[in-house]
């Protein structure tokens, strides 16, 4: 037998010469936009596609500031949510203001929308 070793470091999934086959329960979407800007100091967050996460799911608001905003994404988890799937409430209000909103930039329409993602998965 011919053993090669190769080492990975810590908390790592490592397969060599095999299939990794995943599976976990489906969602509409992993990621999505602000439909209108979240202020700093708010519970809620108002997307602009529907979603099926489950309460108490990790999310995060990814930060719409400059070069040196990089700290102001936010990680929180689902309280609540609403029917129809647009309106999240957060177990703790937001830090920083997550722009949702379009702007005219001369004759030219940009969409500033912070992303917002499902941190939390149920793979098995």
């Amino acid at each position: 037998m011919n053993f090669i070793s190769f080492v990975v470091g810590a908390k790592v999934l490592a397969l060599r010469d095999g299939i990794l086959d995943l599976h976990g329960k489906s969602t509409i979407q992993t990621w999505t936009k602000l439909a209108r800007t979240a202020l700093n100091g708010s519970f809620t967050i108002t997307l602009l596609n529907p979603v099926d996460w489950p309460i108490n799911s990790e999310i995060i608001i990814a930060t719409t500031g400059d070069q040196w905003s990089q700290r102001e994404s936010e990680v929180r988890r689902i309280a609540n949510i609403s029917s129809d799937g647009l309106t999240l409430t957060l177990n703790e209000t937001l830090q920083y203001t997550h722009l949702g909103e379009t702007r005219q930039v001369n004759i030219t329409s940009v969409e500033i929308r912070a992303e917002v993602g499902l941190l939390s998965h149920n793979v098995i």
